[in-house]
């Protein structure tokens, strides 16, 4: 016997859609203030207190990293859940969140990086030409180094 497609079908599908969207916000809303207050805590020192030691630095870069990765990862694939079950306000919320965890991410990272010590290193810049010839200059004499 072959199983009907149709209407049903769908709407048992666009029903369990909505559990996995909620089930994956649920996470959401507990993995980023984990991950916020565990790399808060992992990385704090007060100002005149000693440096922290570099295994503890390199572990709130990696915490600082991963609620990078969890505040864009969890609401885009609730966005793409949403979208693909037509679910159009529960996709476009989820898509707002994913812009701002975008955003916030974008300046999350640089600060995880540094933290683990993959700093970019600045372009060099090279050092100006010297000149090979005589150069005159306006309102001077036209002597020229060397003779």
């Amino acid at each position: 016997m072959v199983p009907i497609r149709g209407p049903e079908v769908f709407e048992a599908r666009r029903r369990r859609a909505a559990g996995t969207i909620a089930a994956v916000m649920a996470v959401w809303l507990l993995a980023v203030p984990f991950l916020a207050v565990a790399a808060f805590f992992t990385g704090f020192t007060l100002p005149r207190a000693a440096p922290i030691a570099a295994g503890r630095q390199a572990e709130a870069g990696r915490l600082i990293l991963a609620l990078a990765v969890v505040l864009v990862l969890l609401p885009g694939a609730a966005t793409v859940i949403g979208a693909r079950y037509r679910r159009p306000i529960i996709a476009g919320l989820c898509g707002l969140i994913t812009v701002v965890g975008l955003a916030a991410a974008l300046l999350l990272v640089p600060a995880g990086m540094a933290d683990l010590g993959w700093k970019a290193t600045p372009a060099r810049i090279p050092a100006p030409p010297t000149p090979s010839r005589c150069i005159e200059r306006s309102g001077g004499d036209t002597r020229c180094p060397g003779g």
